[in-house]
């Protein structure tokens, strides 16, 4: 496999099979059969993806070149960029005219899961943003159930993934090229050691007012609405499936077809979950594509470390419980307290304090003889001033 700058495409023959993966479990099915490992000419390690029948038939091949060529005069930068974003076509497998498949990077390793079931049986298997839709109850069952040392995302953390993800689909679009095919099962994620999502299906992605390599197909949770629907991929059908993707992780349900602004309000401003309700609904708002790229930038941000926050039109900064899902439970842990070194000037109270009362002294019993003296002492003192005052006028 020769590195020429005008060669797209390689024979079938100049590919080996890769040995030692055999743990590895690829998806088949839509436009794919049997993906496997195999070695180019150049050392490199792919993704094979070979097309189905049906596939090929539709393939629209001038795409395909300019989609392997594209990527090839990237500056080297931005193209190492793309790979680590996106499986985007380094090329085409085949003949010019006959089209099998693609070579693809596979995703990082950190983004498959290694299941191991009751019998013992080990697979690696990609972990896909599908996965962010399970509750805690099913994400807790299916971890036990398949080994996994954790089943279920809370809010924060589906929130960093789909920030990331956001960011990969501004990305193409400000170098020309809609995501098209975009939904839940078409990216794979990590959160460890650091949030990263990887676009899988890139031939599927559209020059943005141009013709795709692929014939346009959606599922049905993510077909555009009504009259939209065979309108041509670009940005609002991003923005109306990534808003869709959103309200489908947050409130935990594959299958929803409604979203619930107070589930979403317990995690995100009010204004965003109002644009986001809007898009899925098939309304895009003026200036969508700015507040998403600024609100999805700051995604990532809300988990570091073990610490979860979320940032609502009730605080900035409130902290997250881990285990709790915005689905179930609405309650949240008091914000935690800020560092010495970033402490504010408090605000002049205005609700009175209450203060504890000062105990009364208790007073005395006054003595009967006493009190004698003491009143003779008074007419005493009152009868020399009235003397004085009888003599002393002469």
């Amino acid at each position: 496999m020769r590195g020429d700058d005008d060669r797209w495409i390689v024979p079938s023959e100049e590919l080996r099979f890769v040995g030692g993966a055999e743990t590895m479990r690829f998806h088949t099915g839509g436009q794919s059969d049997r993906p496997m490992l195999v070695h180019g000419g150049e050392g490199g390690r792919y993704l094979l993806k070979p097309y189905n029948r049906d596939t090929r038939r539709d393939l629209y091949e001038p795409a395909l070149r300019d989609m392997v060529l594209w990527r090839r005069g990237l500056p080297p930068e931005e193209r190492a960029e793309l790979d680590r974003r996106c499986a985007w076509p380094i090329f085409a497998v085949g003949a010019p005219g006959e089209v099998e498949g693609i070579l693809i990077n596979l995703a990082p390793l950190a983004m498959f899961e290694r299941r191991v079931r009751e019998g013992g049986e080990i697979s690696e298997v990609p972990r896909r943003l599908a996965e962010l839709t399970r509750g805690p109850h099913r994400g807790a069952e299916r971890a036990r159930r398949l080994g996994l040392d954790r089943g279920y995302y809370e809010p924060p953390r589906k929130l960093a993934v789909l920030g990331e993800l956001f960011g990969t689909v501004n990305w193409l679009h400000e170098r020309g090229y809609a995501v098209g095919d975009l939904h839940l099962g078409n990216a794979v994620f990590t959160v460890d050691p650091k949030h990263q999502v990887f676009l899988l299906d890139c031939d599927s992605c559209v020059p943005l007012g141009g013709r795709g390599v692929m014939r346009q197909a959606d599922p049905e949770q993510f077909k555009l609405p009504g009259e939209r629907r065979d309108d041509p991929f670009g940005r609002d059908s991003d923005h109306y499936k990534f808003a869709w993707m959103v309200i489908r992780c947050v409130q935990e349900k594959a299958e929803c077809w409604e979203p619930d602004p107070e589930i979403l309000c317990r995690v995100m401003g009010a204004e965003l979950a109002r644009r986001l309700v809007r898009c899925a609904r098939g309304v895009e708002s003026p200036g969508l594509d700015e507040w998403l790229r600024a609100e999805t930038a700051a995604w990532p941000g809300l988990v570091i470390g073990d610490r979860m926050f979320v940032s609502t039109d009730r605080t900035t900064r409130e902290i997250w419980p881990p285990g709790v899902s915005a689905a179930e439970v609405p309650a949240l842990t008091p914000a935690p307290a800020p560092s010495p070194a970033t402490v504010a000037v408090p605000a002049r109270v205005t609700t009175p304090v209450p203060l504890r009362p000062r105990p009364v002294r208790p007073v005395r019993p006054v003595r009967p003889v006493r009190a004698a003296l003491v009143a003779a002492g008074v007419i005493a003192f009152l009868l020399i001033v009235s003397l004085l005052l009888i003599f002393g006028g002469r």
